[in-house]
This record gives C-alpha cells, sequence and structure tokens, in this order.
C-alpha cells in the first residue's frame, strides 16, 4: 500500500467532521430513543425558544410541549435545559 499524503485527516476541519461523525455513529441508540417530534422540540429549545413559542411553532398545545420535555428528559436522564444542551453537543442529538 502505498503512501497518500492527500488522503490524510491532517487539517481540523476534517478531523473535527471526522470526530463527529465516529460520535454520531457510536451514540446512534441514543438518537434512536428519541421520537422525530421530540427533536424538534430539542432542536426548538436549543435555540432557546419559549414552551409557548414552540407550541405556536408546532401547532401543539402547551401542555403537549410540557410533557415532551418531560419525556425527553427522562430518556437522557437530564434535569435541566442546560444538561439538555450538553448532552445534544457531546452526542450530536441536533
Amino acid at each position: 500500500m502505498a503512501f497518500d499524503p492527500d488522503n490524510l485527516l491532517n487539517t481540523p476541519k476534517t478531523l473535527d467532521a471526522f470526530l463527529k461523525h465516529i460520535k454520531t455513529i457510536r451514540y446512534k441508540h441514543i438518537r434512536e430513543k428519541l421520537t422525530a417530534r421530540q427533536i424538534s422540540i430539542i432542536e426548538l429549545i436549543l435555540q432557546d425558544k419559549t414552551e409557548k413559542e414552540i407550541s405556536v411553532k408546532l401547532n401543539l398545545s402547551i401542555y403537549t410541549i410540557k410533557d415532551h420535555k418531560q419525556a425527553i428528559y427522562k430518556k437522557l436522564n437530564c434535569k435541566s435545559t442546560k444538561e439538555l444542551y450538553s448532552i445534544s453537543k457531546e452526542f450530536y442529538l441536533v
């Protein structure tokens, strides 16, 4: 096998993309626990949207949003939005 410097992961951007890909595959089971609706709610939460703003955007009751949020917290074993943000970034959920 010949040495090909063009195929090395030698730039931080490429290495970061590779690591993200590996983590995405490694933690796929965590993402699979969540429904598509829950993932969309996580995305909105991470955009600093309130429960009321999320309910208007998704055309759902605020109580449905609260139920989804509780289910998300339970599935990801977190207790706050700060923890949710940290877990989402660590496991590349969104």
